[in-house]
């Protein structure tokens, strides 16, 4: 669940206090389209309508990727919903240079069905935070899980795309070291990969020339090829 941080939806001219004096503008994350983006984006109102979409659903087990209000909101307010958690911020966010908070990864499971045996939390060399959580089921202690959230580099252009690459491989390769603390060996991988999962071939006209190339072939590869994962989408794929 991508919730789009604070720091990268705020309104242009947001003047911040120090020790968080911005550096540049926002202009609502680009999204200057949306109607009234002033209301839209308002994020003392946002949060809580985070808050109400997680609660009518009520997950057993969440990840949020661009969280930048974790210690003051989101965590102590999904503590009091049932849930425990570990976060990890990015050490380089784009936030901070519209003055605001490092947003980041985080992980969150209802305490009464799951108990955490160790974790796992940190920065990929390739660039951005992750969360690695062994849960084990209360009900059943036989049954454990491996839970990964990370967030990978945005944008369509060849260089970011193997960017994005690299950073899976070497979420994969972390999980893989994991594998042998946990007796199912489970693995629940959860993120914005800025990718989907049939996004693989490139767009052709009629007569086989090539409009567009394809975003994501590579990443997509590359998740396939490890452990012939099912793989999930939030979006509808048309």
């Amino acid at each position: 669940f991508n919730i789009l941080a604070e720091g990268l939806s705020s309104p242009p001219s947001h003047v911040k206090t120090p020790p968080f004096a911005f550096k540049k503008d926002s202009t609502f994350g680009g999204f200057t389209r949306v109607p009234h983006p002033e209301a839209v984006f308002d994020y003392e109102l946002r949060m809580w309508r985070i808050i109400e979409a997680i609660d009518d659903v009520s997950p057993c087990l969440l990840a949020l990727q661009e969280c930048d209000r974790f210690p003051d909101f989101f965590g102590p307010t999904l503590s009091s919903l049932g849930y425990d958690s570990h976060f990890c911020p990015k050490k380089v966010s784009p936030s901070l240079q519209f003055g605001y908070f490092s947003d980041g990864v985080g992980l969150f499971w209802k305490r009464e069905k799951f108990d955490c045996k160790w974790f796992r939390k940190g920065q990929l060399d390739a660039g951005g935070a992750y969360v690695i959580v062994h849960l084990q089921e209360k009900a059943k202690p036989e049954r454990d899980i491996l839970a990964v959230t990370c967030h990978l580099k945005a944008k369509e252009e060849s260089a970011l795309e193997d960017r994005r690459v690299t950073q899976m491989a070497e979420i994969l390769s972390r999980v893989q070291r994991c594998l042998t603390l946990s007796r199912s060996q489970q693995v629940v991988l959860m993120g914005d990969f800025n990718a989907v999962p049939t996004d693989v071939d490139a767009t052709k006209d009629k007569d086989g020339s090539v409009l567009k190339e394809g975003y994501h072939p590579k990443l997509v590869q590359s998740l396939l090829a490890w452990r012939e994962p099912q793989l999930h989408s939030a979006f509808p794929i048309t």
